[in-house]
């Protein structure tokens, strides 16, 4: 009965995180207006995040420390809003949501309740926080990996690509446009 639960609770989660993805060039969603950005919002507390950490690393290249900031507000660990965000000279230029219930999707036992569960939760964020990662551009994942090729990336393929994973097992790839001063996505998985 459990695997059945958490097979079709799978199917909703992912279902939602792909229509979750954001990019942000200047703090804006690109992928539009829609509920399920509404119901991350809405988990939304006014005062302290729940759990904020912040990372400094150079995400564009210029040898200049960047910054990644994981944020959660709510109530209680399972009823988080979280929010990934990249800043580049103290402005937002990507922005990744989700709910922390895509981080419980199949959970250890928290035989303590919602205190084990928080400290699931927290090292989770921590986990997504430090796996934020800048390696040189790889084509083959690209190829392999990207819904549809762009050719401006084949013929000018960025020198780095920015990896990062979270929730229950999303992966993404992004590239830095110094021109437009925004992320790019380049792909991502499950």
């Amino acid at each position: 009965m459990r695997s059945t639960i958490s097979a079709l609770a799978l199917m909703l989660v992912l279902g939602a995180c792909r229509s979750q993805r954001r990019v942000a060039g200047d703090g804006v969603d690109s992928s539009g207006h829609n509920a399920q950005s509404d119901s991350v919002a809405n988990l939304a507390t006014v005062g302290a995040p729940w759990f904020r950490e912040e990372r400094e690393i150079d995400l564009t290249g210029d040898g200049r420390p960047d910054t990644v900031v994981i944020r959660a507000d709510g109530p209680s660990s399972d009823r988080l809003a979280v929010t990934l965000s990249f800043m580049v000279d103290g402005a937002e230029r990507w922005r990744e949501r989700w709910h922390s219930d895509y981080m419980l999707i199949d959970p250890p036992e928290f035989p303590e309740g919602e205190a084990s569960r928080a400290a699931y939760i927290r090292r989770g964020l921590r986990r997504t926080l430090e796996g934020v990662r800048v390696d040189p551009f790889d084509s083959t994942n690209y190829g392999q990996m990207a819904d549809s090729i762009d050719s401006t990336v084949v013929r000018q393929p960025p020198r780095e690509q920015i990896t990062l994973g979270y929730g229950y097992e999303t992966t993404l790839a992004l590239a830095w446009d110094p021109v437009s001063k925004s992320f790019r996505h380049l792909w991502a998985c499950c």
